[in-house]
Order: structure tokens, then sequence, then C-alpha cells
């Protein structure tokens, strides 16, 4: 790892532990109460219709924060997905440098959409903000404790914390929730727009055959359903290492697929 990474995780840190106290005084029961946070900062939330421009964004005007939620993408009041559009905007108003460059405009106005795998990394800092104030690393790993993964797993821990099945996903792969060794890969439009692994997950640093940009390998359950459009597979798959990875190599992976209704298929590979 070079400075340049260390120091960026170094920060990833910094928003992780900040967001993780802020969470300590409004969970209840698992459960955010975002509704008080918000009033607590004296932050007014506008639900309307603005097509498929944005979900969130946070405007400052003198004196006052304003977070505008986008009812066409799904951002309406109470769902899941408003709460990681509020969570993420709040991560904007909290974070120290993004704060005080809203405040004295250096920080441009901007739509935030939500993304799987953020290429901007103010956006992706935001994501990494909403993701621990909305599930603290303790009360994530408590939620998971000695309990074997599976999407019911996820669909429990989801409900749980009231957020959505993807966001909980991808929080089983971050460094600080630490709960078990996977990869998740997404596909937009059948090609791969990005992935995210574990740090444990024993392939790591074996590469596999796709790249951003390109189709799923042809034999991999994600890659099938491309090829194929009956092989909609829901349930667990199992796939060989070599299916996905340039390792010659019987051991077995199990896969498991999530078709999204915003654009975008999931696929999951982790070891028994």
């Amino acid at each position: 790892m070079d400075l340049t990474q260390r120091k960026r995780e170094v920060r990833k840190k910094k928003i992780r532990d900040l967001a993780n106290f802020i969470s300590i005084e409004y969970m209840e029961d698992f459960k955010l109460n975002l509704d008080k946070l918000v009033n607590s900062e004296s932050i007014l939330i506008h639900y309307d219709h603005y097509e498929n421009y944005f979900d969130g964004l946070l405007i400052y005007e003198p004196k006052d924060f304003f977070i505008h939620l986008n009812i066409d993408s799904g951002n309406y009041k109470e769902s899941r997905r408003s709460r990681f559009s509020i969570a993420h905007e709040l991560g904007h108003y909290y974070i120290p440098e993004h704060h005080e460059a809203i405040i004295n405009g250096t920080f441009p106005c901007h739509p935030s959409k939500f993304k799987p795998k953020q290429r901007n990394y103010i956006e992706e800092e935001a994501d990494i903000f909403a993701s621990c104030l909305l599930m603290p690393s303790l009360d994530f790993k408590k939620a998971c404790y000695n309990k074997k993964f599976s999407f019911d797993l996820i669909n429990e821990i989801a409900d749980k914390f009231n957020v959505s099945r993807l966001s909980t996903l991808l929080r089983f792969a971050d460094k600080d929730a630490g709960t078990y060794p996977l990869m998740i890969s997404f596909f937009r439009n059948g090609l791969l727009s990005g992935f995210k692994q574990s740090d444990d997950f024993p392939l790591k640093d074996v590469p596999f055959k796709s790249k951003i940009g390109n189709p799923p390998p042809p034999t991999s359950v994600i890659g099938e359903y491309y090829l194929k459009d009956d092989l909609k597979f829901m349930d667990i798959q199992e796939v060989y290492v070599d299916d996905w990875f340039w390792r010659d190599s019987s051991q077995k992976l199990n896969e498991q697929c999530f078709y999204s209704n915003y654009d975008y298929d999931i696929s999951v590979l982790w070891a028994d």
C-alpha cells in the first residue's frame, strides 16, 4: 500500500469513527432515529419530484441547511432508500471538510445519486458515513454474531436496521464490520461496473475472469443469466473457483445473485 492509499484508509477510518460516534445517541433498538437526528441539527427535508436527476441534494442557504429528496427514484418519506439518501447527505453535513466547503462555496452544489460502487471520492466518503451511521460497527457485528451468511440473513439484518438489502449486503464487506469473507460484483446492462471484496476474502489477490466494462465469465451464474434469459437463479448455486478466477482449482464457491429494479444486478461469492 503506497502513501496515498494509506492516507485514504486513515481518512476513511476517521469518517467511520465519526459516524459510529454520532449514531450512539440516536440508535433505538438497532434502528437509527433519523427524524430526531435531523431535527437536532435543524435541517429541513423536502420531498418532491425531480424525475431521474438525483436521489438527494444538500443545499446551504444563509444560516439553514436543506435536504431535497427525489420521490421519483424511490426516496419517498419513510422508505428505506430515502433513509440511506438522508444519511448520505448528512455525511456531507457532518464531515468537517465537506461542511466547511459547502458553507464557503468551494464545494459545488451537486446532486447525489446512489451507486453500488462510487468512483467519486467525495461521494464515496458520504456513502461510508451513511453506512456506518445506519449500521454502526458494533451493532452490526452483534446482529450477525455466530450466524451463517445467506440472503435470508441479509433480509433479517435489513429489517433489523430498517435499511435496504443492498446497503446491508455492502456493509458485510466493510473492514470495520468484518462479518464474513465475500466478494460482491456489480453489473449494469450485462457489463461489470465494479466489485467489492472483504479484506479476508480468500481469493482477494487472484485475478478474476472479467474486467470493468466486460461481461461476466460465461460459466458463472450471473454469466449464464445474461446468456440465457430463462436462467434466472435466485437461490445459492455451486460454482468452481476457475469459473470466476484465473486459478486451476477444483475448489467450490457459493454464488447467489440479486436482480435489482434499479438497472443493476449483483453476484455474491463466498466459501463455506
